[in-house]
């Protein structure tokens, strides 16, 4: 306490992230406007102390802004100011161009119960359209050299890699998985990236001999259709993109 004292006539603020430390920094002589609430948890009772008191609250979810929402309605509470967030626009791609033609699919985070993105559903159509485009793509595709791919690959790895915490914040939204899970899942999949990355396909000697001379050439086969699940949904989509693009198809994911 004596410390929180020190700090707090130095000029610092306090950031709580429950009801007690919120009491606990009132109790220290902390003025109700230099404190800012952090963390999820913000029962409607405590929001009402901290918005008549002039808090900072930081909003974690829709719950609880529906919850500060309330209370400034019912208390005639003056919110000075407040950001909403927007649900997230996730948007197929089809031939390196955003495609929303169907409905949007709300994406409920599980935490909360509450939509936090929209995703745009496909038909039909949309699923034609797809795989006529990575048909085309395949033509090219397919006789790209071991050394152009590769180094595609490695710029594939480079982009995952800088989208660590976008990514990993996404799938604990989406799943509610911990967040340093998430950022390894992401993590894991940038390094197996670059790992396959390094692996060159070589025709394969199976005989020779007086009689014959056999080889194994591995040719890729066309356009790949790939269904990745909800569990680990980095791990599914990366592995089924990175061996089919390595081996020179295309792919619908």
């Amino acid at each position: 306490e004596a410390i929180c004292r020190t700090f707090h006539r130095e000029g610092a603020w306090a950031e709580v992230v429950s009801p007690f430390e919120y009491n606990k920094a009132l109790h220290t002589g902390v003025v109700p406007d230099r404190i800012h609430w952090n963390g999820p948890y913000k029962p409607e009772p405590a929001i009402e102390k901290a918005l008549k008191g002039g808090s900072i609250i930081h909003i974690d979810n829709f719950d609880e802004l529906a919850r500060v929402e309330r209370v400034a309605e019912r208390e005639r509470v003056a919110i000075l100011q407040a950001h909403r967030t927007r649900l997230q626009d996730r948007r197929n791609t089809i031939d390196g161009a955003p495609c929303a033609h169907g409905a949007p699919v709300a994406v409920v985070n599980p935490a909360t119960g509450m939509p936090f993105a929209e995703v745009a559903g496909a038909g039909k159509a949309d699923l034609d359209r797809a795989f006529s485009a990575a048909s085309i793509s395949f033509g090219q595709w397919r006789h790209t050299p071991w050394a152009d791919r590769t180094a595609l690959l490695r710029k594939f790895a480079d982009a995952v890699a800088a989208d660590e915490e976008a990514l990993a914040t996404l799938v604990t939204l989406e799943q509610g998985r911990p967040l340093a899970f998430a950022r390894a899942e992401v993590r894991r999949n940038a390094e197996a990236i670059r790992q396959m990355a390094q692996l060159v396909v070589q025709p394969a000697v199976l005989k020779d001999d007086d009689r014959s001379h056999a080889v194994l050439h591995y040719r890729p086969l066309g356009v790949v259709a790939a269904i990745a699940p909800w569990n680990v949904p980095v791990t599914m989509a990366v592995g089924k993109l990175l061996h089919a693009l390595h081996a020179g198809n295309t792919l619908v994911l």
